[in-house]
């Protein structure tokens, strides 16, 4: 019986046959695993095979599930893998814990049992919400309005929203130098940390959380040049407010970059290979190359160049920190959710909370001795930091949820629970790499910002509402 070609799904067969041929040969022929600890060897090849099979399998095109994986592929598995192989440690402090086999497995264990129990809620609640999808929303209430219903744009509220955008950022120009956005090194004024949490996660956001509504609304009220003028003008003003220059910390340069990214893409090209090459290219490339414009300001391009990943470079620390969290909570004892608390509670001055933590990386390299104390912490640190396993765990059931929450809302048409998700999945990376304290003032700038544009938008459309009313009695 002659075989119909035609008949085989090469979408079903070779891809697949082609991803784990190129997985397979990565794992024996391009790490120096011989000779190593058994146990250690297969913990890293579960990892690995386990993230990239749940990247693979995922329905959706972009999904925070899917991003959270992507984390773990790269920074527990392929970084961490040649870290183990080559015997790298990152950072000096770290040689004083003297990292064992046990200490490798150990580790492994817990970002395996965190991935057992995210991937087991995930699915159990996405299963239940669609099934329970089918209620209709009420639309009765102020509150069910604001979240549910689609913004219909008008030359008015685009016009508005564009002046905004442009406003802010000649105010940013004008008053704190333009040097200031184009390079850290040009920027006039040195801020108290309060005024630069208030400009960093807020107000330099608010062009980009315009953005985000832009694409999120119905654009039927207003011409397509119209609509794109004003599109193209708060992009450029988001992009040159938050990234890559002026200082701005990577998971916010992150934000506005992958979040719109990811909307386009959505959009235009629905190719599940265009984001995984895309998140390569940002991980071995763009990540640890936007230091440069962190660090130097427009009269230095001279000396720019590519950065291709590193996997001794401390923008990998992100294994080697949770296994330093968990020798230091073995030593220390736990931090009883004081650096979640922190987090959560980070808008409060620390002149009126005088015991406030500092982020957890900080906190433990500050305790181990270390003089450089800009680390990372990862999501599964931060849980293990609060109460240990039982920490993981929670930390763990909370992230599921917020997964569920966020993809659902992606496939949603409502402007502000759309817009959330993105901003959700644009740095649910960075969440994942840590610290927690860090990136979650970012997320409630970013989405404070978007709170922020949709109520002007709202008493916009109210007092418009009201015009036409009075107007119709006359």
């Amino acid at each position: 019986m002659k075989l119909q070609l035609k008949n085989i799904n090469f979408k079903k067969i070779i891809l697949p046959t082609i991803i784990y041929a190129l997985f397979f040969v990565e794992f024996f022929l391009f790490n120096n695993i011989y000779g190593k600890d058994f146990l250690v060897i297969m913990s890293f090849f579960l990892i690995g095979l386990i993230s990239l099979t749940a990247i693979y399998l995922s329905p959706h095109v972009i999904s925070s599930f899917k991003m959270v994986n992507f984390f773990i592929f790269f920074f527990f598995y392929y970084f961490a893998l040649k870290q183990y192989c080559n015997g790298t440690v990152i950072w000096e402090f770290m040689h004083q814990y003297n990292f064992l086999n046990a200490d490798f497995i150990y580790t492994n264990l817990i970002v395996l049992l965190f991935m057992a129990i995210l991937y087991s809620i995930y699915y159990l609640l996405i299963i239940k919400t669609n099934r329970s999808q089918k209620y209709r929303v009420d639309m009765t209430t102020p509150f069910s309005r604001f979240c549910e219903g689609e913004i219909m744009l008008s030359k008015s509220k685009t016009f508005i929203l564009t002046a905004i955008s442009i406003i802010l950022f000649l105010i940013f120009g004008v008053v704190f130098g333009f040097g200031s956005l184009f390079g850290v090194a040009d920027a006039k004024i040195v801020f108290n940390s309060t005024i630069e949490l208030i400009l960093t996660r807020f107000v330099r956001l608010i062009p980009f959380a315009i953005v985000l509504i832009l694409l999120n609304s119905n654009k039927n009220g207003v011409s397509k040049k119209w609509y794109a003028l004003c599109l193209i003008i708060n992009i450029i003003s988001s992009f040159c407010l938050c990234f890559p220059f002026g200082g701005m910390a990577r998971y916010c340069v992150a934000l506005v970059g992958i979040a719109i990214l990811l909307k386009f893409v959505l959009k235009y090209i629905k190719s599940k290979s265009f984001i995984a090459i895309t998140m390569l290219i940002a991980i071995m490339v763009i990540f640890p190359t936007i230091n440069f414009f962190r660090n130097n300001s427009l009269s230095d391009l001279s000396n720019f160049g590519v950065v291709f990943s590193n996997y001794s470079s401390g923008d990998f620390d992100a294994y080697q920190m949770l296994m330093t969290t968990i020798k230091f909570v073995q030593i220390n004892g736990v931090g009883h959710f004081s650096n979640i608390i922190t987090a959560i509670l980070f808008f409060i001055p620390r002149c009126i909370w005088s015991s406030k933590m500092i982020g957890t990386g900080h906190y433990v390299a500050t305790m181990s001795g270390s003089d450089f104390t800009n680390l990372s912490c990862p999501f599964i640190a931060e849980g293990y930091f609060a109460l240990g396993l039982a920490g993981v765990l929670l930390m763990t059931l909370i992230l599921a949820v917020v997964l569920v929450l966020t993809d659902n809302n992606l496939l949603t048409h409502s402007t502000f629970k759309n817009s959330i998700a993105y901003i959700v999945v644009g740095l649910m990376f960075f969440i994942m790499r840590g610290d927690l304290l860090s990136t979650y003032s970012a997320l409630v700038g970013a989405i404070l910002a978007v709170v922020f544009i949709y109520i002007i938008l709202h008493i916009i459309s109210r007092i418009r509402f009201r015009r036409e009313v009075k107007h119709v009695r006359q």
